[in-house]
């Protein structure tokens, strides 16, 4: 029994690394961390958490000739526990996360929701957002340069 256990967790693991080349999602099987120092420059602002999000939400509504942006209904910027020790980082929203505002309400959103219920958390216990805030025409991937440009 526990072999065949066993088993079934190795083909999970194999099929989450497959689905993550899929998506082209090398960056989070990486065991380097992302060099972001120098973004502390333009993020170092005084005030809480809640504050600084808002002030980047302002920031990234405020983004001018943004292809992305022309073609959204929404700014899908984030959701859930901003003072958890948790963040999901999704690739970029798309239809129905465009349509509501909010990251993960589509079908990938159902199957976080029961992967984070099946390690016994929920969107209270995480915070959910994406590397692009804008949708991306016809649901495709952001390209580099999109998604440089909402680093900084």
């Amino acid at each position: 029994m526990l072999y065949k256990m066993k088993i079934n967790l190795n083909q999970k693991l194999i099929n989450l690394i497959e689905y993550y080349n899929l998506i082209n999602a090398s960056f989070l099987l990486s065991n380097s961390p992302l060099n972001r120092t120098h973004e502390s420059k333009t993020f170092t602002s005084s005030g809480t958490k809640l504050e600084k999000l808002n002030k980047l939400k302002k920031k990234i509504q405020l983004i001018k000739n943004c292809d992305l942006k022309k073609n959204a209904t929404n700014l899908v910027f984030g959701d859930g526990n901003i003072d958890s020790k948790i963040m999901i980082i999704g690739e970029g929203p798309g239809a129905n996360e465009d349509a509501e505002g909010k990251p993960f309400v589509g079908r990938a959103g159902k199957l976080l929701d029961k992967m984070l219920s099946a390690i016994k958390l929920n969107r209270t216990k995480v915070y959910i957002s994406n590397v692009v805030n804008y949708r991306p025409p016809a649901n495709r991937k952001p390209t580099e340069l999109e998604i440089e440009r909402y680093l900084h």
